[in-house]
């Protein structure tokens, strides 16, 4: 974790992917996190099965989202932030080709942020809402 109250974990995406001692980047690239950062090995921060998933996913990703896992970017512990490189498709009513199946926010394309996934699952809830029947009582 930070040393100072409040300070996240960080490592460069090149030092994670090599296993290299965690030292601050360039002056080019500056962590954004408010509170400030603690250089550290991010492998103490993750159980292994997510570390090693990271290691295959990030050249993955950056393949689709060139520039995603430059080595000198700056991962902060322990949230990631990325938009959907895939949508999946949905009709006016919001739902898929798969009856049933309403696709919405980040994961499905439909949103780049919390905010917008918020406000799109409350869309495809409405949507939702407006097709059931409504039973007198």
């Amino acid at each position: 974790g930070g040393n100072a109250p409040y300070t996240a974990p960080a490592q460069t995406v090149g030092g994670f992917l090599d296993s290299t001692a965690p030292t601050a980047p360039s002056a080019a690239v500056r962590p954004t996190y408010p509170r400030g950062v603690a250089w550290c090995d991010l492998r103490d921060c993750l159980p292994p099965f997510v570390a090693d998933a990271l290691v295959e996913a990030l050249p993955a990703l950056d393949r689709k989202l060139h520039g995603f896992a430059s080595p000198e970017a700056v991962m902060t512990a322990v949230e990631a932030r990325s938009s959907s490189p895939v949508r999946v498709e949905r009709d006016g009513g919001f739902q898929s080709n798969i009856a049933g199946l309403y696709p919405c926010g980040e994961g499905a394309g439909y949103a780049g942020g919390i905010m917008s996934a918020a406000v799109d699952g409350l869309r495809v809830a409405e949507a939702i809402v407006s097709e059931c029947e409504v039973i007198p009582s």
